[in-house]
Order: C-alpha cells, then sequence, then structure tokens
C-alpha cells in the first residue's frame, strides 16, 4: 500500500501536467484565431485588417451585439446610422459647407421631422439658427438639397422670413430661408461606421 504523501504527490502532478496540457491549448488557440481572422488567401494585408476589425469591433461595441455596432466620431452624435455634429461657431453657408466637407460630411439634409425634433433635443440653445444643405441656385428657382434632391414641402414646410434669403437654415423644428453670408452656427452629417 502506498503512503498519502507519494498519493498526493501523484495527484499534485497529475493537475499540474492538466493545467499545463490547458495553458499550452489556449495559446495554440488564440495563436491560430489570430492568424486565422480575415481571408489568409488574400494575402497578409487583408487577414491583419480582419484582425484589426474584429479587436475594434471586441473593444468597442457593447457585449452580445454580434450584429456590430455603429460608431461615430468623438464629440458627434449619433442617431439612426447617421452621425450629427452641431458647432458652437459661426460662418457663412458657403463657409460651412466647406468646413463639413473637410470633416468628410456635408450640412444637414434631414430624412424627416422626427430627425429635425431629434436635433432640437441635442441643441442647447434651440433658438439659434443653424445652416443646413438647403439652397435656392438662383430666384425663382427650386429650393435644392445638397444630394441633389428638391425640398418637398409636403415634409418640410419652408417659412421666409428673410425674402432675399437663398440658404436654407434651421431654427427650432423649422426650415427658414436666410442670406447665405450671414454668419450662424451650423450642423454636419454623415453616415456612422458600421463595425
Amino acid at each position: 500500500m502506498r503512503s498519502p504523501c507519494c498519493l498526493l504527490g501523484a495527484l499534485v502532478a497529475v493537475l499540474l501536467l492538466s493545467f499545463a496540457i490547458c495553458v499550452s491549448w489556449l495559446l495554440v488557440e488564440r495563436h491560430q484565431g489570430a492568424v486565422g481572422c480575415g481571408n489568409a488567401s488574400q494575402g497578409q494585408s487583408f487577414a491583419t485588417l480582419g484582425c484589426t476589425h474584429l479587436g475594434l469591433r471586441t473593444s468597442l461595441c457593447p457585449p452580445g451585439d454580434g450584429g456590430g455596432c455603429e460608431l461615430c466620431p468623438v464629440g458627434w452624435t449619433l442617431h439612426r446610422r447617421k452621425c450629427f455634429w452641431v458647432t458652437s461657431k459661426s460662418s457663412s453657408w458657403r463657409e460651412s459647407r466647406e468646413n463639413c466637407s473637410h470633416q468628410r460630411a456635408q450640412l444637414l439634409v434631414p430624412e424627416d421631422q422626427g430627425e429635425l425634433d431629434f436635433l432640437n433635443r441635442v441643441i442647447q440653445k434651440p433658438t439659434r439658427y443653424f445652416w443646413i444643405g438647403l439652397s435656392q441656385p438662383s430666384v425663382g428657382m427650386a429650393w435644392t438639397w445638397l444630394d441633389g434632391s428638391r425640398l418637398d414641402e409636403s415634409r418640410f414646410n419652408l417659412s421666409t422670413p428673410n425674402a432675399s434669403g437663398a440658404c436654407g437654415a434651421l431654427r427650432e423644428d423649422r426650415i427658414i430661408s436666410e442670406t447665405c453670408g450671414s454668419a450662424l452656427a451650423w450642423i454636419c452629417q454623415k453616415e456612422a461606421v458600421l463595425l
């Protein structure tokens, strides 16, 4: 009959060996996962990009969200797959449009009244005026959004307190005409990044 010390020693040895095997297996799995993410047949850079995307998704998206998540740049606000940035500075309509363009965005082109209502809640001072992506190319022509579509006045009512205004501005939940050279704040929009 073996002594209890020998049995205890054998048990400790088996446990240590099992632990070492488990750690080795985990390291191999981790290495294969890192090498395997992306499509190795497309080349190393594609595999690295896939791994980077997976790492960002793991780090930035809420856990349990298997479909990924939508992200906006720092300081932008996410709403319905779009990112919005509301400035506190003031510029002309043209300068505001250029500023948005430099940020790979455009002046606001709202989808519906619900989007304007959301932005009203985001804006700290709803009584201020904000440039949006709406203009009238010349007197008598239709009001046009930056995406080329015409203003549908059944969806958005255009108030015209400034009859000489040829650029669109947002004030509270209304779209108004304003002189394009006026210095107003502005709202940029861009698509959210899907991870």
